[in-house]
């Protein structure tokens, strides 16, 4: 007899290991759950992904002075996120001038084929690609009419300033509850 309840299977550590590093490269849950069961055979539940997602809602539970449950995987975790991040430029779609490569392929063969709308859209998203419509990036060109004066602060002057705003404040709240607390003719 069945209670409906599944029961989590044991992981490995190798099987831990392989979802944070998941994990830490961004992969969805449905391509992790479909990954995990290609190379194990076997397939977790939901509830057991999260419990190694660095980026979910449960590594972020702990709060100061409780045991980290992750403080195992973090190293690992913390590993693989900085080395995907510099991958990046290995992966040959993620540079500009292969993208305008296959672009220039692609509104290529549509004229050719003579799709002229797709072999626009093509020129159209090329000439976005080369002028960086695509990065966040943003060049802003102007004269500047004037130069900040940026002054830091010692401690002494922080403290100074700060007593001059709250002597304010506490002058206007007084000068406030005078008014208030005045005689209206009527």
């Amino acid at each position: 007899m069945t209670t409906g309840w599944l029961r989590m299977a044991k992981l490995t550590e190798e099987q831990k290991a392989f979802l944070v590093c998941g994990f830490a490269r961004w992969a969805t849950r449905a391509d992790l759950m479909r990954a995990f069961e290609e190379e194990f055979g076997i397939q977790p539940l939901r509830s057991q992904l999260e419990n190694y997602n660095l980026d979910g809602w449960r590594a972020t539970r702990h709060t100061e002075g409780r045991k980290d449950p992750m403080k195992k995987w973090r190293p690992l975790w913390n590993e693989t996120r900085e080395k995907f991040k510099k991958d990046t430029i290995a992966i040959p779609i993620a540079n500009a001038a292969v993208r305008l490569s296959m672009l220039n392929d692609m509104a290529n063969q549509a004229y050719a084929k003579k799709n002229f709308k797709l072999a626009a859209e093509l020129i159209e998203q090329a000439a976005k690609e080369a002028g960086g419509a695509f990065t966040n990036v943003r060049e802003v060109k102007g004269k500047v009419e004037h130069e900040h004066d940026h002054h830091v602060l010692t401690p002494e002057e922080k403290q100074a300033k700060l007593m001059r705003s709250l002597t304010d404040a506490i002058a206007t709240a007084v000068a406030d509850r005078e008014a208030a607390e005045q005689p209206t003719i009527q």
